[in-house]
């Protein structure tokens, strides 16, 4: 039932990035990005499974195409128990008042292997809500030569409510080569400083049963308005660090089947495998 939910709300992603980039390409306004502007976000907290601290930083800049495009780069790394690097594209038009419609690339480098995915990505603007949604094709190159590649679907899909213009509430899922997982999020911009900033956190649960939870600080650079003014006018989410979350600990394992009594016939390669050989007058097999 639960994998069910998560095929299902892809797909309603996959549909929502689809109409946008149709209605964006043919009815967008702009401007697309309001001028030149960036983000530095640093997080840290934990992971369940295994138990561990975890961090990530992150960088973007997006600069406006005229007023009818707009492109962004998003920069990153982070370690969840494993050190990875990552990094975005986006080409996209918009109309800050209604959507956001485009086509964004992004990887992710481990020490074991490489995650890459292109696809459309979406967002609409109804009042007080958004909703969000990256969805295409994936595909995960492991360094090892006994590993099994993996390459199919990803979408991830998030709804946003602005409490107020300044907080930002959300809940999402997302699905990256089989692998689901629910996250919540919430953003508050401080505004009382000359330089405002937001306080985040966010929590990631996996089908697994790992649970991710962060919080930490993001630092915006333009001009000074509104949390929803800044999502809908400037620089869309930072699409590598998503990735990297979402994709859970594929990326960071090696890809090897760990083996099975059942993998060996001899009693050289069971023993030397770390299991038992039972020899016996009637049958000979490893456990």
């Amino acid at each position: 039932m639960t994998k069910s939910i998560f095929k299902i709300s892809g797909t309603i992603g996959a549909v929502l990035c689809m109409q946008c980039f149709v209605a964006g390409v043919a009815l967008a306004e702009g401007p697309a990005v309001s001028g030149v502007n960036g983000k530095i976000e640093v997080s840290g907290g934990g992971v369940s499974s295994p138990a561990s601290g975890a961090y990530r930083i992150g960088g973007s800049i997006a600069v406006p195409l005229g007023d009818t495009f707009g492109f962004q780069g998003d920069l990153s790394i982070q370690n969840y128990g494993a050190l990875a690097g990552a990094g975005a594209v986006h080409l996209f038009t918009r109309d800050p008042d209604l959507y956001l419609a485009g086509v964004t690339a992004g990887v992710v480098r481990s020490s074991t292997a490489t995650l890459s995915a292109v696809g459309v990505e979406g967002e609409l603007y109804l009042g007080q809500v958004s909703l969000e949604a990256w969805a295409g094709v994936a595909n995960l190159d492991y360094d090892a030569l006994a590993a099994v590649d993996k390459s199919g679907f990803f979408a991830m899909a998030d709804i946003g409510w602005y409490a107020t213009d300044d907080l930002r509430l959300s809940i999402g899922a997302s699905s990256v080569l089989g692998y689901e997982a629910l996250n919540i999020g919430a953003e508050y911009q401080v505004t009382s400083f000359d330089s405002p900033f937001s306080l985040t956190a966010d929590a990631r649960f996996g089908e697994d049963g790992n649970v991710t939870a962060m919080a930490g600080l993001k630092f915006y650079f333009g001009e000074n308005k509104s949390l929803i003014a800044r999502h809908r006018q400037d620089d869309p989410k930072d699409r590598g660090l998503d990735l990297f979350a979402a994709a859970g600990s594929q990326v960071t394992t090696t890809g090897v089947p760990t083996p099975k009594p059942s993998d060996f016939s001899d009693e050289a390669s069971c023993e030397e495998a770390g299991f038992t050989w039972n020899g016996g007058e009637h049958a000979n097999y490893c456990s």
